[in-house]
């Protein structure tokens, strides 16, 4: 076949692909003018869907919720109840509950600010502490990362535990136990202002820098 002929053969096929192209591009504009056509047809071709491929579920749903997630920060920590004890200095120490002692009558009684108790709580070592500070923030603590230590030993400082801002200070603590029926957080300010939030805010922090629990006006704490 001589190459004239072959090159009218090329020209031929782009004019019926030319034709056919306009020819679609009418149908496509005719369908996006026409609402009432666009929607018939999608109906059309969503049945032609439906009984082409559509049929009964061959599965069946039997476990709808999330399970819960493993915590590895816990994962190695063996399980000990204890207490830990924050001063009101700042320090805080964990005793094993099987060694800790409350003062009896005739003691030696406290010595300095660093063994004035602020709080006790009564924990385990695979429990989280939530650490309230006067700026209105919250940091979470494993109980186990908190130093073991006696009745009659000094508390170490909770800032090398948990980094905060400068001049903040912890002024509660509460143990986040795991089987916990408590729902709500309730804050009360020095100039008496009250929040109340779910707990379940709080218990899924894992940044170390902690967040704001409670926003505070200037001058309040």
């Amino acid at each position: 076949m001589k190459l004239v002929k072959l090159t009218k053969l090329d020209k031929d096929d782009l004019l019926d692909e030319l034709k056919k192209l306009v020819k679609a591009i009418e149908d496509y504009e005719s369908i996006i003018s026409n609402e009432t056509y666009r929607k018939a047809l999608l109906i059309i071709k969503l049945k032609d869907l439906k009984n082409k491929y559509g049929d009964a579920r061959r599965t069946r749903l039997t476990q709808l919720a999330e399970p819960p997630k493993a915590d590895k920060e816990i994962e190695y920590v063996e399980p000990e109840k204890c207490v830990v004890v924050l001063t009101e200095s700042g320090g805080v120490k964990r005793i094993p509950a099987t060694s800790f002692k409350t003062q009896k009558r005739n003691g030696k009684g406290i010595k300095t600010q660093d063994d004035i108790t602020n709080a006790i709580i009564r924990t385990n070592t695979i429990d989280h502490l939530m650490v309230f500070t006067n700026k209105g923030k919250m940091y979470r603590l494993l109980v186990d990362n908190i130093p073991t230590g006696t009745n009659s030993s000094k508390a170490i400082s909770i800032k090398t535990l948990i980094e905060m801002e400068n001049g903040e200070e912890p002024t509660l603590i509460y143990s986040i136990y795991r089987d916990t029926d408590a729902k709500f957080v309730i804050f009360a300010t020095k100039r008496g202002i009250l929040k109340k939030t779910p707990l379940d805010e709080y218990t899924g922090l894992k940044k170390k820098n902690g967040m704001i629990a409670i926003k505070l006006r200037e001058g309040d704490e």
